[in-house]
Formats: C-alpha cells, sequence, structure tokens
C-alpha cells in the first residue's frame, strides 16, 4: 500500500507539478516540502558534499528556511552555516526549467575537510524527515499525493503517454515537410538532403532538425 504521507510520496507529487507547470504550479507549502526532503535525503545519505553536487542544490537557498517551517530550527541553524562558508554563484536553468535562476553553493578546497563536521551536527539535530510527514499531515489540503497530481497532469496532457503521443505526431509532421529537402548544415555550411527533419552533415558530421537548427534545446515536444 502507498504511503501518501510519506515525503519521498509528496516531494515527487510536488517535483511533478513544479516540473511541468513552474514555480506557480505548486503550493508554498509543497516548495517547502521540495526544499526540506531533498536535502534531508542528500545529506543523510553521502553529506552535504553529496547534496551540492546533485539537482537538489538548486534550492538550497531556500533550505533553511524549509527547515524553520517544519519545526527543524537547529537543522536550518547548520544548513545556513554550512552555505556561508560556500561560494556562490546565479545560474539560469533556461527555458526547460521556466527561466528559473537559482543560486549555486561550492565548498572551497581548502574547506573541504570542515564538511565532515556540518554532516555530524545535522545528523545530531532534529529528525527531519519525521517532521517532514507531520507537516505534511498537518498541510494535507495544501499538499497533494503523487496520485493527486498525476490526475492533475492527466487533465492538462502534460503526462508521460500525451507527451510522448504529442511527440509522435510531431516528429510525423515535421518528416513529412523536412524529409529529401536540402538544408545546410549550421556548422560548417555544406548542403545536403536527408531522409527526415533530423538529419546528420555528411561533412563536419553535425546532428540537427532542419526546422530548427539552432534550437534544439526549444524543439517543440
Amino acid at each position: 500500500m502507498v504511503d501518501e504521507d510519506s515525503p519521498a510520496n509528496a516531494s515527487m507529487a510536488a517535483r511533478c507539478l513544479f516540473g511541468a507547470f513552474g514555480p506557480d504550479g505548486i503550493t508554498a507549502e509543497e516548495f517547502t516540502v521540495i526544499c526540506a526532503a531533498d536535502l534531508d535525503v542528500q545529506v543523510m545519505n553521502g553529506g552535504f558534499r553529496q547534496y551540492l553536487v546533485n539537482p537538489s542544490k538548486h534550492f538550497a537557498e531556500n533550505a533553511p528556511a524549509a527547515l524553520t517551517e517544519i519545526g527543524a530550527p537547529n537543522a536550518a541553524s547548520v544548513v545556513r552555516e554550512f552555505l556561508n562558508i560556500c561560494t556562490v554563484t546565479e545560474e539560469n536553468l533556461g527555458p526547460r526549467s521556466h527561466g528559473l535562476i537559482v543560486r549555486h553553493y561550492k565548498l572551497p578546497s581548502d574547506r573541504d575537510s570542515e564538511s565532515h563536521k556540518y554532516d555530524q551536527r545535522y545528523d545530531q539535530a532534529e529528525p527531519v524527515w519525521s517532521l517532514i510527514r507531520e507537516y505534511i499531515i498537518a498541510n494535507r489540503p495544501s499538499i497533494r499525493t503523487y496520485a493527486q497530481a498525476i490526475l492533475q497532469l492527466k487533465a492538462d496532457g502534460l503526462d508521460a503517454e500525451s507527451r510522448q503521443h504529442r511527440h509522435a505526431e510531431a516528429v510525423a509532421r515535421l518528416n513529412a515537410q523536412w524529409a529529401n529537402r536540402e538544408r545546410p548544415c549550421p556548422k560548417c555550411g555544406q548542403l545536403f538532403r536527408s531522409v527526415s527533419c533530423r538529419g546528420r552533415c555528411p561533412k563536419c558530421g553535425h546532428t540537427f532538425y532542419a526546422s530548427h537548427p539552432n534550437e534544439y534545446e526549444s524543439f517543440p515536444w
């Protein structure tokens, strides 16, 4: 039986909704669950160094506030102190991540040995995973389960099956339009023909879509 009150279930649901609809597609409570659960999983598994090399690091800036919100001020303090010894850069994650601008934290090499100290302090703080569960139960109307998230994605045509169907339709439509048409390679300028929209330049080996030669990342599927 699925444990719908587990932090894993709620954070997975929130991540699906965030990926489909962006920051405005989830509630403040769901964002709290993402930030707290992602951090706790990584730090308890491989320490802060593991946390900073996984996608969960994108919400590191928000983690202390999330931990405070669920009732773990000591854990929040440890995370805040750890982030304060890191260097910070900003990155725009691009259109596939709804243009989200995040702060990336990196532990300087001359302070690498200190991470273990913070790992131990975090481990001795509050039982974060249990507190996240309590927070989910207390805020259930505002925190959707994974099953509810999938139903919403299906209703909006954003589930995996619907995306695959649109992908297949787009491929068929563009192949019919671009098959056997001459196209210039955007890398070396060589003219050639391909049996589909997607082709590989016979001169330089560059692969691209004739319909979107310079915009692969925003290809419409």
